[in-house]
């Protein structure tokens, strides 16, 4: 873990942790401050233009790349499919919750960087700040519930297809 996280000015200890979608619009580059993510989410960066500022980030020492522990994980994948998004988070958005939801345990004021819809429910369920870069963002957190229209079976699964008969999932909001 870096020695580079300091106290700011009021006392705390504010990180960024970004999704790729922060750094697609180089939010570390221009936002004072320690810059996190984790190396599934530098997997996700593809084309040329967001490579050259994820290069730039690093290079800078704006960015740094951090796994975030297992057990952060787990507890994560079982909050997130508690509302029902499981199967809509990808490994990697589990990564990028799982790191910012470590980094709030261990007493840093943590904003997590992202415009995804599911990331954004999902890290205020967990108590996380969210800065959403190009949309507006979430305005409260929903629950939902995954169930199969097909033969009625309902439950948590990462799976985006029924356990028990394979037929597409689908969710609703649960009341």
């Amino acid at each position: 873990m870096s020695e580079s996280l300091k106290e700011d000015s009021r006392g705390k200890r504010r990180i960024f942790v970004h999704d790729a979608s922060g750094i697609f619009a180089g939010v570390p580059l221009s936002l004072p401050g320690k810059h996190y993510t984790t190396p599934k989410i530098i997997g996700e960066i593809r084309d040329e233009y967001s490579k050259r500022i994820l290069a730039l980030a690093l290079v800078s020492n704006k960015l740094e790349v951090v796994s975030p522990p297992n057990k952060a994980v787990e507890e994560v994948a079982k909050k997130a499919g508690e509302i029902g998004e499981l199967n809509r988070l990808s490994d990697a958005d589990i990564s990028i919750l799982a790191l910012a939801y470590w980094f709030k345990r261990k007493g840093y004021e943590v904003i997590l960087v992202s415009d995804d819809y599911s990331v954004q429910n999902t890290a205020l369920y967990l108590n996380l700040v969210f800065m959403a870069v190009k949309t507006i963002g979430i305005k409260a957190m929903r629950k939902y519930e995954v169930y199969c229209p097909n033969c009625g079976w309902r439950g948590i699964t990462n799976s985006t297809t029924c356990p028990r008969c394979g037929f597409p999932l689908a969710r609703r909001i649960r009341h």
